[in-house]
């Protein structure tokens, strides 16, 4: 429970009618928009605090009965809310409280609570293992289900840790293969999780242990569990970017060694698992036994600081930087860390009112799948630098196409944003980034303006200094965040859900690539001598691949102008 100087009772009371305006309108948009969809998406929130959100519908009651079940979860009753302090002398006091929750409190379907176990550890270690063991769990529930996995994310947000899952719901009864995760961590190890599936647990842990990773004793022989020692390599200390390393050569490599024995990549997240400067990373790689094909991966990574990392197929990696050398890319020594390593020009990453790392990765994933290269998943990240800036990152997997297959698709970057302007003030704003195809943006405008309550703020040609970020920027009043401090809620699930139902089963043009939510916490303070309030900032990535290839502009003038 916390106390600040906020609002009096005639302000609570206004901010709640507001709130109770928008949610009868939202439920009215939303129960005519489900009445639309046939295969919706599922999307679910786990953090180590002892919650789950579900977004979506559950199917055959199945998620309901394993959590309270296996989890001992229970749905969640309260909500924290805002009053005024009693028996205070500020008449503007407040103060966080239990309250009975009211169908507006619901930002989700079903909202459970349960004891997460408690480890004392800060978002790595002992925290970090069993948020991945519950996200595996998860994910088996949910492939019994028939529900397809299509993108897992996860975070550290100071003490706790975040997963979002996203799948597609099954439109048939077919049986999915089964699902393990590899979990990277820079601080010295590398763990299995999972199945051992026709071995695979065992030929992994071969693989890994031929490039100098050492089993460790008690799980070295475990069917469900395995932890390596590894060593990740970082490059001198005089280097400016202190926090780079070799995970993402080791990512590739081991992509692609799971890619011959019959296991696709279905999920693929980085997270700062300390927020020490991006030098505490970990990198969750989540296969899928399949017979997809895709046997070649290389992996891109770029970030606003100006540096673009490539990874895995020499092939892919050569084709990738024709791209960035004919848009005045600089190659440089990588320093045995990559594949291959190169400085933008100046002025290319902009972080003014928004990164154009989206527009950025729209364009490459839109070049290279005319030359037969297709974004399998797309993650993004971020963690703060010592001068206090944030360094963000887009990591982005590709395989190569069938040659049956090699009509080029057209990618679409859609992003919410809620950052906090001051305690009860936030700015929502969605970008959108990609090309016309199939006449996308009438149909989002038509979407978002209806449904999501946008205003549309301009285009690219109307206001070419205020969106040279994205190629369409509209500001949303649907989009919340409620409560305060790095637990507050939000209808971010709901929303997510609703668009990724629109793209693909409302259009049938559009198929989601991946779904990344990220949050950094930034403070609020007033003029007097209370302390700071930490404030959440929400973001979330979607990417679209046209399911209708339209034609594209092979050649470099296809790209950035």
């Amino acid at each position: 429970m916390g106390q600040f100087v906020g609002l009096n009772q005639q302000e609570l009371d206004e901010e709640r009618a507001k709130q109770l305006a928008t949610f009868e309108h939202s439920e009215s948009v939303r129960k005519n928009f489900e009445k639309k969809t046939q295969i919706p998406h599922i999307h679910l929130r786990l953090c180590s605090i002892g919650y789950l959100e579900l977004c979506g519908p559950d199917p055959g009651g199945n998620l309901e009965r394993f959590v309270k079940s296996r989890w001992l979860a229970e749905d969640a009753e309260f909500v924290s809310r805002n009053v005024v302090a009693s028996g205070s002398c500020c008449w503007r006091n407040n103060q966080e409280t239990n309250l009975p929750r009211e169908p507006m409190d619901y930002v989700c379907d079903k909202h459970f609570v349960f004891e997460f176990p408690k480890t004392g550890i800060q978002g790595s270690g002992a925290c970090g293992a069993f948020m991945a063991k519950f996200t595996l769990e998860l994910i088996d529930l949910m492939n019994d289900c028939s529900c397809e996995l299509i993108s897992c994310s996860m975070e550290n947000l100071d003490t706790f840790r975040e997963a979002q899952i996203t799948f597609r719901s099954p439109h048939q009864q077919g049986m999915l293969g089964p699902c393990m995760m590899v979990a990277m961590k820079q601080l010295g190890s590398i763990e299995l999780l999972g199945s051992n599936t026709e071995g695979i647990l065992d030929e992994l842990t071969r693989y890994l242990q031929d490039l100098g990773c050492e089993a460790v004793g008690n799980v070295a022989n475990s069917e469900h569990e395995r932890e390596l020692r590894a060593s990740f390599a970082r490059p001198c200390i005089s280097n400016s970017n202190s926090g780079d390393n070799n995970m993402g050569r080791r990512a590739a490599g081991i992509v692609n060694f799971m890619a011959r024995c019959g296991w696709s990549l279905a999920a693929h997240s980085e997270l700062d698992m300390t927020g020490g400067f991006g030098q505490g990373r970990e990198r969750n790689l989540i296969f899928r036994k399949d017979s997809l094909g895709f046997q070649e991966h290389f992996i891109v990574e770029l970030q606003n600081s100006g540096r673009i990392y490539l990874n895995g197929d020499a092939a892919g990696v050569e084709l990738a930087g024709m791209f960035f050398g004919c848009h005045g890319f600089q190659s440089c020594y990588p320093e045995k860390l990559c594949d291959a390593q190169y400085v933008a020009p100046a002025g290319y990453f902009i972080d003014d009112m928004g990164t154009n790392l989206s527009k950025s990765s729209v364009e490459l994933v839109d070049w290279l799948s005319g030359k037969g290269w297709t974004l399998r998943c797309g993650g993004s990240m971020h963690h703060h630098q010592r001068d206090g800036s944030i360094r963000q990152e887009h990591h982005l997997v590709f395989a190569r196409v069938q040659q049956k297959h090699t009509t080029p698709w057209s990618a679409l970057a859609v992003e919410f944003r809620v950052i906090p302007q001051s305690l009860t003030s936030y700015s929502c704003v969605v970008e959108v980034s990609g090309e016309q195809t199939c006449q996308i943006y009438d149909k989002l405008l038509l979407f978002f303006t209806q449904d999501m309550l946008c205003e549309e703020v301009g285009q690219v040609a109307q206001a070419p200094q205020a969106q040279a970020h994205c190629d369409h920027l509209l500001s949303c009043n649907a989009l919340q965040v409620r409560g305060l401090g790095l637990q507050a809620e939000s209808n971010f699930g709901r929303f997510s859900t609703m668009l990724c139902d629109f793209m693909a089963d409302h259009l049938h043009e559009w198929t989601l690539v991946s779904n990344v939510g990220q949050s950094y916490s930034t403070t609020w303070k007033d003029a007097t001598d209370t302390p700071g309030i930490r404030l959440l900032a929400r973001q979330q990535l979607f990417i679209f691949l046209s399911s209708s290839p339209a034609p594209l502009q092979q050649n470099m003038s296809g790209a950035r102008r």
